[in-house]
């Protein structure tokens, strides 16, 4: 695969009434897949279907912002019960979501070193990329919290230490 731009061509989307539908089937499709085939969360936590439709959204919010085909967000038809074998969410970027403006971008104990991270808000109407940041950097002991017994714990990178996009 050819190496991924950090350039993003706007900082902020509005997805259209489509793609926030064709959002929402991917989200539920995955969600459904995932219970079939007994994989777990991609977090490792419980499964809540809105918080996967929010990533979906964001997913497809933030291949609109760098420009991306669609061909390059992760569809999830791979049946092998590995996460790993799944790929990155967009174009060689995972992508995390919150709909907390000052939020922070979470990364998992399963998540691969080397691997770009990207942070989008959202108000569930407008996406922003908040940062970046490589998923080795997110992993510094200050930022390790436990969130909840259903959630695990994970590394939470405040926005002020994520790369801005250009």
């Amino acid at each position: 695969m050819a190496a991924v731009s950090t350039a993003v061509r706007q900082l902020e989307h509005r997805l259209s009434a489509a793609d926030a539908s064709r959002a929402r089937v991917v989200a539920l499709a995955r969600v459904g897949q995932n219970l079939a085939l007994h994989r777990p969360n991609t977090d490792g936590g419980r499964y809540a279907i809105g918080q996967h439709i929010d990533g979906a959204r964001a997913e497809l919010a933030f291949l609109r912002m760098i420009g991306a085909d669609l061909a390059q967000w992760a569809a999830y038809t791979n049946t092998s019960r590995s996460l790993a074998a799944i790929g990155a969410d967009v174009a060689g970027w995972e992508v995390r979501s919150t709909r907390h403006r000052d939020g922070h971008l979470l990364v998992h104990p399963r998540d691969v070193p080397g691997t770009r991270m990207a942070l989008v808000t959202t108000n569930g109407v407008i996406y922003r990329a908040a940062g970046w940041i490589m998923a080795e950097d997110g992993r510094r002991p200050e930022w390790w919290r436990e969130l909840s017994r259903a959630d695990g714990a994970c590394w939470c990178v405040p926005q002020s230490a994520l790369r801005p996009f250009p």
